[in-house]
């Protein structure tokens, strides 16, 4: 509906084109009725593929998998790190909160940091970061310092991935990155 008065008023203004309201509603409620069409057949075509299992890394790498969630009544901020080997064994856990009002993005990124510098702290040399929102990922993976508003934890943490030996960092979907959310 916002989607549709904006385009109504652009036309108005740009174009000098305009609907009445009744039109407009009409309009808007039968792209309501696309929409809604288009998202249960992306639905039911999402269920028929096999569910996404958490891969462990190759042998002698570890894999620290984060995850970060707000509670806005609360005022609250959490993340979550799970290390496991290559045999999938959890080497160590963590979980902490926070109050603070930070946007998703940024909690993300936060989580982040807190895996590398968990990882840090557990001595290990080689290591996998895995998160399920892709923007942090390529923010990591990006030669371009970040300016966005969770840049700063980006830079950070990037900052200290150069002390491990080799490492990497990778998107998961959510359903790959299970335990960690519960834990979050």
């Amino acid at each position: 509906m916002c989607w549709c008065i904006w385009t109504h008023r652009n036309q108005v203004v740009l174009n000098n084109k305009a609907q009445s309201e009744v039109e407009l509603a009409r309009y808007a409620y039968e792209y309501y009725q696309e929409v809604c069409a288009v998202q249960c057949r992306v639905r039911v075509s999402q269920h028929v593929h096999m569910p996404i299992h958490w891969i462990p890394p190759e042998s002698g790498l570890f894999q620290a998998n984060f995850d970060g969630a707000c509670s806005v009544v609360e005022g609250l901020i959490g993340v979550g790190v799970v290390v496991r080997d290559h045999k999938g064994a959890v080497i160590a856990a963590m979980s902490a909160k926070r109050a603070s009002t930070m946007d998703v993005d940024c909690i993300e990124a936060f989580a982040a940091l807190a895996a590398i510098q968990f990882a840090l702290d557990l001595g290990l040399h080689h290591i996998i970061i895995e998160g399920d929102l892709l923007m942090i990922v390529r923010a990591f993976l990006s030669s371009l310092k970040s300016l966005a508003s969770f840049g700063n934890f980006v830079e950070q943490a990037k900052s200290l991935l150069a002390r491990f030996h080799s490492w990497d960092i990778q998107h998961v979907k959510r359903e790959g990155n299970s335990v960690v959310h519960c834990l979050t």
